[in-house]
């Protein structure tokens, strides 16, 4: 009788189980389509502007060029205001690009060409 009985409450515990797992995901496919409608009816993308994607890239430069870097960081922190190198090498990038043709061609006839890559090791 007591097998009886446990079997019978296992199974109510396994069915119920079953039915709170099957509501779960039920609820939880509704929530999605619930948001995707509430984001295509808003007008979504529209509104939100994307954040830009962040690009990794390496360089290479002389140790003089590096150091005005830090001479900028230098002179930032001066000003109460710290920056990194990253921010320092897109604001030079912001100026350059408002050059005209000719300046920008100037700008870059006074940088000094250098070897890509990484050096050979003996």
């Amino acid at each position: 009788m007591q097998k009886h009985l446990l079997a019978q409450f296992l199974k109510s515990s396994l069915s119920a189980e079953r039915e709170a797992v099957k509501l779960k995901h039920a609820t939880f496919v509704e929530d999605r389509f619930a948001k995707a409608e509430k984001f295509f009816d808003t007008g979504g993308l529209s509104q939100s502007a994307p954040e830009d994607k962040v690009i990794r890239d390496t360089f290479s430069m002389p140790e003089y060029d590096y150091n005005l870097i830090n001479v900028c960081k230098s002179r930032l922190l001066k000003q109460g205001n710290s920056s990194n190198k990253s921010e320092i090498i897109r604001a030079g990038l912001i100026i350059l690009n408002k050059l005209s043709d000719v300046e920008l061609l100037n700008a870059l006839a006074q940088i000094k060409k250098v070897k890509t890559g990484r050096p050979k090791f003996p």
